[in-house]
């Protein structure tokens, strides 16, 4: 666009010189309001940037005429200004203003329209590129309705429609209608198209499948308001023909061309430029460059159980992508979310409950044990004992027995060893959850990833398009051959495929997110971005940063960061755990030689019924017996068990204190090793930031260089993929150094943002005094003897 601007101006340098004295620019607007004074200020601004002399073109306030959105009062100031003296041009900044216009015909002074719309329809064909009619000059909006319907048909196989018209619009050019359902008709669609009052009341053809909805900016806010109300509760597809309403306001679908406001009023500005250097306005360029992106909102297509066809959604840009409305995701919600609802943490929390029961059930042990008998018993009548009568032959009796331990090593040393291995599990699932913060937010970062290559290649194949039509219109220029047509056809179809790869990488990588988060396989949610600017992480205190390039203060940060490992390792708290429960156990099996068991018993028995031979000397019906004793137990021999055992004892110490200098030692290479990392990492963010932004410029010069004709197919491509490298660069530069971040936390045993405000203050206290104090923090160093 910009080479157009300078080879227009360029023109207009030349012309320019015709103008005697400043030239005056009358406004019509349909309404004073917001949107006219941006439109105002925009083209002012374009046109002072392009022409040679600015001061030559003025736009005086007053010279401005407002139509009230009637046709009546838009037809009269027009006229006004045609015949006002003072007037030498006038530009028309309302879609309304520009359809009174463009029904009058040729016009008496140089006239300029920025948004004209559906031409066709409205039986206004352009003359080459400009537009043939005397002293009118319209700028062309970028797709045709024959182009559009069939976009939109692809979305939805309609075979009747209604077309909804601002009504004022039918009035100036009653035969839309008719050349409308006649080029409908050619793809198979029945049309009706119906007008819309100017308070947004309007009706829809019995039997539409779809509707098709004209530019509308004419109406007011409010009626627009109320036409979309009415619109949703039709329970119809409803696309845009227009900007205006588009996407986001209960429209399903729109062709959008990005800043497309902007460039038709940057092309009416190189236009009124040429104009005031002599050139005619009928000659004009009534088009500018533009590729259309299809929009579809998917939740107006949810809300109507509408499912576009996957080569539609491959190609279109998607709003409201995620069937999960509310606010967005951010790096500390998925954190939390992960410690909450995954499933590996649950079971590990479980798995600690279950560890507490194992205590208390060796701790019973040591209470007393009471316990209960009811025994029936029979013996044969003809024993000896049984017929002396000194044995009931029948009896019924029951038993109260209590033990009470009053010392036993074992049993202290395994409820020692229990209470210690517990500790364990707790660190363990400390170690786990932490495991499972870095999935979670490495897949978050990663889905992250994913979801901006995904616009790059999406933004790289729009580029390519534009591309295409560029090399078509240079072939039409007689500047090139087809060949740089069928080469970016070639490369347009490669990008579709990588783009293809990129968003399944997408949906892969939220189903892993989502997997860890414990959430329907399906979701699709926003995502907050992620800076190193984040409160939340320690790195974007300001003093941290900028030590990461100092080799003293590195050195420091080393030890610091290795310090507070240590301090806070579940890896080394489980170890610990696990070696104070063996020591425990070496002790009790080394005190096993002298170490006696010592407990209380005592039994109540009571005889309830018994049958004895007749003529026994005595009965126990009825009587109740008890006892009570001290015993003391200590094996003599086992055959070698016990030193077996405590020779075994012995060596799981010796095995767990040379793992924990292990593990004490791989903790300290792995956080000395992230933090090697992210030193290295941290300035090639700068680095491939200006890599991208450099690439970015001179793929723009290489691409408009090419449209000249100064540059061939093959340097703007190199220039393209080297743009397209070098983004990819930016991003994977960016978050992979957050990725490692989070792997230094992990490394660390804390995340920086579980901690509270007194925490963090109290950690960046003491990293500042670490950083700044020689050996503040020495790294602990264990030797095992």
């Amino acid at each position: 666009m910009r080479t157009g601007c300078r080879r227009w101006g360029a023109a207009a340098l030349l012309l320019f010189p015709v103008l005697a004295s400043a030239l005056n620019v009358g406004i019509v607007a349909d309404r004073y309001d917001e949107a006219f004074a941006q439109d105002r200020a925009a083209l002012v601004t374009e046109v002072k940037q392009l022409a040679p002399i600015p001061s030559k073109i003025l736009f005086p306030e007053t010279l401005q005429a407002e139509g009230g959105s009637d046709i009546a009062r838009t037809a009269a100031a027009i006229e006004r200004l045609q015949k006002d003296a003072k007037v030498d041009m006038i530009v028309l900044l309302g879609t309304l203003a520009g359809e009174v216009a463009l029904s009058r015909g040729a016009l008496q002074k140089p006239t300029v329209i920025p948004f004209a719309e559906g031409t066709g329809l409205r039986g206004i064909i352009p003359a080459g590129d400009g537009s043939g009619i005397r002293n009118v000059n319209y700028v062309l909006g970028h797709s045709t309705f024959g182009a559009a319907l069939k976009r939109y048909r692809e979305i939805v196989p309609f075979e009747q429609a209604s077309q909804l018209v601002d009504a004022r619009v039918l009035a100036l050019f009653p035969e839309l209608a008719a050349r409308a359902a006649e080029q409908a008709k050619v793809q198979g669609v029945r049309l009706k198209v119906l007008p819309v009052a100017a308070d947004g009341s309007y009706r829809v053809a019995e039997g539409s499948g779809a509707v098709l909805l004209g530019e509308m900016s004419g109406l007011a806010a409010a009626a627009r308001t109320e036409l979309m109300d009415g619109l949703r509760r039709e329970k119809l597809p409803v696309f845009s023909l227009g900007a205006e309403p588009g996407v986001g306001s209960g429209v399903l679908a729109d062709l959008f061309v990005p800043d497309e406001r902007l460039r038709r009023l940057r092309r009416s500005a190189l236009n009124i430029v040429a104009i005031a250097g002599g050139g005619a306005a009928e000659r004009q360029p009534v088009a500018f460059e533009a590729q259309s992106v299809l929009r579809i909102d998917m939740a107006v297509a949810r809300a109507l159980q509408i499912s576009p066809p996957f080569r539609i959604l491959a190609q279109a840009r998607l709003l409201h992508e995620s069937a999960v409305e509310g606010k967005a995701m951010d790096l500390v919600t998925a954190a939390e979310t992960a410690l909450k609802q995954n499933l590996n943490v649950i079971a590990g929390k479980l798995g600690v409950r279950e560890g507490e029961e194992s205590i208390d059930e060796v701790r019973s042990v040591l209470l007393p044990q009471l316990s209960a008998e009811l025994l029936y018993t029979q013996r044969n009548g003809d024993n000896v004992y049984v017929e002396g009568g000194f044995y009931a032959e029948k009896s019924t009796d029951g038993a109260l027995k209590l033990q009470q331990i009053l010392f036993s090593e074992k049993a202290l040393a395994r409820l020692a060893v229990q209470q210690s291995l517990q500790k364990g599990r707790v660190a363990q699932q400390r170690g786990l959850e932490l495991e499972v913060v870095r999935q979670a937010t490495t897949a978050f970062l990663q889905t992250h990833v994913a979801t901006t290559l995904l616009d790059i290649r999406r933004e790289n194949e729009r580029l390519m398009q534009a591309n295409l039509a560029m090399a078509r219109q240079r072939v039409d220029a007689g500047m090139t051959d087809l060949s740089d047509v069928y080469q970016w056809e070639s490369e347009i179809a490669v990008a579709t495929q990588a783009r293809l790869r990129a968003e399944a990488d997408v949906a892969r990588a939220y189903e892993q997110l989502n997997r860890i988060l414990h959430r329907p396989i399906t979701d699709r949610y926003a995502l907050t971005e992620v800076t190193l600017e984040d409160p939340a992480l320690v790195i974007s205190d300001s003093g941290l940063l900028g030590r990461i390039s100092n080799a003293v203060s590195f050195e420091r940060l080393n030890a610091f960061y290795v310090a507070e490992a240590q301090k806070v390792s579940p890896d080394l708290d489980a170890v610990d755990a696990q070696l104070s429960a063996q020591r425990r156990q070496y002790r009790s099996d080394r005190q096993a030689y002298w170490s006696p068991d010592i407990a209380l018993y005592g039994e109540v028995t009571h005889v309830f019924d018994e049958t004895r031979t007749p003529g026994a000397a005595f009965s126990l019906e009825d009587e109740t017996n008890w006892m009570a004793g001290v015993s003391l137990s200590l094996p003599l021999f086992e055959g070698g068990g016990r030193s077996a055992r405590a020779a075994r004892s012995s060596l799981g110490v010796r095995r767990l204190e040379a793992d924990r200098l292990e593990r004490l030692s791989a903790l300290e290479q792995r956080v000395r090793g992230d933090l090697h990392t992210l030193r290295a990492a941290y300035p090639a963010i700068a680095l491939a930031q200006s890599a991208a932004g450099s690439a970015r410029k001179s793929y723009r010069l290489v691409r408009e260089n090419y449209a000249l004709g100064n540059r061939t197919l093959a340097d703007l491509l190199v220039a393209q993929n080297a743009a397209l490298s070098a983004d990819f660069g930016a991003v994977n530069t960016r978050y992979r150094f957050l990725v490692d971040l989070m792997q230094l936390q992990y490394d660390g045993g804390r995340f920086d943002f579980f901690m509270n405000a007194e925490e963090r203050r109290d950690f960046i206290a003491r990293l500042r005094h670490a950083l700044a104090t020689p050996e503040a923090y020495p790294v602990k160093k264990e030797t095992h003897e």
